[in-house]
């Protein structure tokens, strides 16, 4: 990224809350930027700015997101299980030397977390 971009994106980040913060505070932009001494004018443009990001960035498909691996505890039952206290998954998935499987209750933002992660793999 080069330091035309890198500067485009900080201001963008230090003008994000300050447009936000103008416009649900209820008063006009003129009245909000003379009591917070923001030029209007600076205001208006970085409003647009803003604007055009967050809709470039509703479009964008979606960024390959790092993986993240997270801790699961383990529970160790220590009475004997019948068959009928065994779990049944409703779903199993396999791939190469893994099988993932998950009850009928699974969300569904577990499961799509669950399969961007098995994509990665």
């Amino acid at each position: 990224m080069d330091t035309r971009k890198v500067k485009h994106q900080y201001l963008l980040s230090k003008w994000t809350p300050i447009v936000r913060e103008c416009r649900t505070s209820g008063m006009t932009v003129k009245a909000w930027c003379q009591e917070n001494n923001v030029d209007e004018k600076q205001f208006f443009y970085w409003q647009r700015r803003v604007r055009e990001e967050l809709c470039t960035s509703a479009q964008a498909p979606e960024k390959e997101q790092p993986t993240v691996f997270a801790e699961l505890p383990i529970h160790i039952c220590h009475k004997e299980t019948s068959q009928s206290d065994m779990f049944r998954p409703g779903l199993v998935i396999s791939t190469g030397d893994y099988r993932l499987e998950l009850a009928n209750q699974t969300s569904s933002k577990l499961l799509e977390a669950v399969l961007k992660v098995i994509h990665h793999v």
